[in-house]
């Protein structure tokens, strides 16, 4: 209310900067309303540093894999502060078609909607290249799994199972690389036209500089003979639309501007 009283007597004023007061007394709404709900504190506090997530980074350096963690231990949206690759995803990181395929993975529990895994050893679990697992420092995991690093923070797991990103029965896949969230690179010797499976899921956008890009769930590439460095890049439009829209939105706030003046 105080905002608004403030914007109105603003207006009054002067009624040429009542876009300014509009966008401060928004400001002000925002930051009363969620200055208790979203309390601000030492960037310390929000991604401390832990010895078994440095162990981490140390260990899945190179060829891009991903992470699990068993039950409640390191909840799923945790990773992404940390730039680790979760199987899991929670609201509002998860895509319904994956999440569809990962109900036979999580927990089956009404009372709540956090994706947790309990049955570590579960086949997809290596289909999804989950080369690593985060456990608290009681859990034991099956022979599957080595122990990598023990502590008081938590024990991690790497497993002798994982499945890499992209894979083929008839062809050779050489180097994997993952130059950014959305860039990948992968080496490809095919003996004659091959499809290339992965676990890299389907979202609208992803595009390949070689064969073409066929999908359901997750991306399967079609390649022809020979050997290739396909790179897989995701350009959505929906980025660029938004960006346009944002664009024109400014030009035209600009030039109402000049007008009021």
């Amino acid at each position: 209310m105080i905002a608004l009283a403030l914007f109105w007597i603003v207006v009054a004023i002067r009624r040429d900067l009542a876009p300014i007061a509009a966008c401060v007394a928004i400001l002000i709404e925002l930051f009363t309303f969620n200055a208790t709900f979203n309390a601000l504190t030492s960037r310390a506090y929000y991604r401390p540093s832990m010895p078994i997530l440095e162990k981490l980074r140390e260990l899945s350096a190179g060829e891009p894999s991903r992470i699990v963690a068993h039950d409640w231990t390191f909840l799923p949206n945790a990773a992404a502060q940390y730039g680790f690759e979760d199987v899991r995803g929670h609201d509002p990181m998860a895509l319904a078609s994956y999440a569809r395929f990962f109900e036979d993975i999580a927990v089956d529990d009404p009372t709540s909607d956090v994706k947790r895994v309990q049955n570590v050893d579960h086949p997809a679990l290596a289909f999804l290249g989950v080369r690593f697992l985060l456990t608290d420092p009681t859990f034991t995991a099956s022979s599957a799994w080595l122990l990598r690093y023990e502590g008081p923070d938590g024990k991690l797991y790497e497993s002798t199972r994982w499945q890499r990103r992209f894979f083929a029965r008839d062809a050779r896949i050489g180097a994997i690389v993952q130059e950014s969230p959305a860039r990948l690179r992968v080496e490809v010797d095919a003996p004659h036209e091959t499809t290339i499976a992965s676990s890299q899921v389907w979202v609208p956008g992803w595009r390949t500089d070689t064969g073409r890009v066929v999908h359901d769930t997750f991306i399967r590439m079609v390649v022809p003979a020979g050997r290739h460095t396909i790179t897989l890049t995701y350009r959505p439009l929906s980025f660029y639309a938004s960006g346009a829209v944002a664009l024109i939105a400014l030009i035209l706030a600009g030039i109402a501007l000049r007008r009021i003046h």
